[in-house]
């Protein structure tokens, strides 16, 4: 984790470079194809990898996405909050961004990152692959992280498959997804729904080590007008994943 002094360099780093880039009056081509793909914030998805936490515990380690292709890009907040952008290149290494909140923003590339300046702060992105694309790719990220596998009920020996798109098998239901971003923030746990044709979304709360997974009830905690949050109930379900 970086420290708060660790954070202010990095920001007068990219700062200085965003300062640059304001200097240069001349406008290129669209960006370079090698930016094409999808990109994910440091520290958030290291930590993320490393702790097996969706929801990092500090606001900066948050998880934030780039997916790219030549001009276009779609910025993805935690998987909730969204803004279709335009890249202008006025150096090789140097993008104004159009369409965020702010009027004008900055991309600065640098040792393969990207440092994006918005709101005072300023994200690094590294690659996580290099398909052009304006679709977020988070989910398919956090599915394949935490639960995609075949996993073998241990109380009564069937196996359920999910994958990273979201798919179920071996279940009567037929797709699966995290919550991974703004309602979720309210919650004491972990959730994932399972949905199926014909019938109601089944909500549980999980939790997973190792090669070990487990499903709870999920008790909801606030009034039918309230925004609904949850907390975890009771152990339902053990899985071990598959060879």
């Amino acid at each position: 984790m970086k420290t708060a002094s660790g954070l202010a360099l990095l920001t007068a780093f990219a700062l200085l470079h965003l300062m640059a880039c304001h200097s240069r009056q001349k406008q290129l081509a669209a960006p370079d194809a090698s930016l094409n793909g999808h990109w994910l914030s440091q520290p958030g998805w290291s930590t993320i990898q490393h702790e097996q936490n969706p929801h990092p515990a500090l606001p900066y380690e948050g998880l934030l996405e780039l997916a790219i292709d030549r001009d276009s890009a779609l910025w993805v907040n935690n998987g909730f909050e969204q803004a279709h952008l335009k890249l202008v290149t006025y150096t090789p290494d140097s993008i104004k961004v159009l369409g965020m909140a702010e009027d004008t923003s900055w991309l600065v590339r640098r040792n393969n990152k990207l440092y994006l300046c918005y709101s005072n702060i300023t994200h690094v992105f590294e690659q996580v692959d290099t398909a052009a694309s304006t679709q977020s790719r988070m989910e398919w990220y956090m599915n394949n992280q935490f639960l995609a596998g075949t996993w073998h009920d241990t109380a009564t020996s069937q196996n359920m498959s999910l994958n990273a798109d979201g798919k179920v098998t071996g279940s009567d239901y037929d797709q699966y997804r995290i919550c991974i971003g703004g309602d979720c923030y309210c919650n004491y746990t972990e959730l994932v729904g399972f949905t199926g044709k014909g019938k109601p979304e089944l909500l549980r709360s999980w939790e997973r080590k190792g090669d070990t997974l487990k499903l709870y009830e999920a008790l909801l905690t606030t009034l039918p007008d309230e925004k609904p949050c949850y907390k975890r109930g009771k152990l339902e379900k053990i899985y071990l994943l598959w060879p």
